[in-house]
């Protein structure tokens, strides 16, 4: 994660955050690739080969997107301009397994708007370890309420370097195993992320939270 100047290794900071028009948070031109146009060039190639070959993306193919609204406390101020702002979050397993199988799950949360009309902060986390040295490692899951979720790289925030992370739960504590879990705790008695951020051996501190209230009406596959 970056400042609210820098850019960030993985298109997290705001200067490197995708752009959307004013009315609509999904369009904008991806994050930057790597610094080696070859590498990036490879890469990019094997991604759109893999991705035309099985009709969805190549990681996180398919996701739930849930919308709500985050409020951003102590360090977490810095990952927007005001306290307070719409977001949408994608909920996606990483390969694609069936939902019984443990998975690489991902959240991603998108605060819209979060440093001017247009100017979008992404959080992308991945199912992770919460012990210091197992944040940086990728961890399949089988639930979504029991998973720490991590950047498991490590940004700039407020200052300090930092890895980002998130925990879900439902409001009323009703386990969350499936997209339709998800969906059924957003809908009814709520769901909430709790955003937080730790150093290398430090604890997790929160940095704010996401209560997501309802569905979202356009393209699941957008985000």
């Amino acid at each position: 994660m970056a400042t609210t100047a820098d850019r960030s290794p993985n298109g997290v900071g705001p200067g490197t955050a995708t752009a959307a028009g004013p009315t609509d948070p999904t369009d904008g031109d991806p994050a930057p690739g790597p610094s080696d146009p070859w590498l990036g060039g490879l890469a990019a190639t094997l991604f759109a080969t893999t991705s035309r070959l099985r009709s969805a993306r190549t990681f996180h193919p398919r996701g739930q997107v849930l919308c709500g609204t985050a409020s951003l406390t102590g360090r977490g101020s810095a990952l927007a301009d005001r306290g307070s702002c719409e977001a949408l979050v994608r909920f996606s397993r990483g390969i694609g397994l069936p939902e019984l199988l443990p998975d690489f799950d991902g959240v991603a949360v998108r605060l819209v708007h979060a440093h001017g009309p247009g100017a979008h902060q992404d959080l992308l986390l991945v199912s992770s370890g919460s012990a210091p040295v197992l944040r940086h490692a990728l961890v399949p899951t089988r639930t979504w309420h029991a998973t720490t979720f991590t950047s498991v790289l490590a940004f700039e925030v407020a200052g300090e370097t930092s890895v980002l992370g998130a925990r879900v739960h439902a409001v009323d504590g009703s386990p969350l195993a499936t997209a339709a879990d998800l969906v059924a705790a957003a809908t009814g008695p709520g769901l909430v992320i709790e955003l937080l951020a730790a150093t290398a051996t430090g604890p997790w501190r929160p940095i704010g939270t996401v209560a997501l209230d309802r569905g979202w009406s356009g393209d699941q596959g957008a985000l």
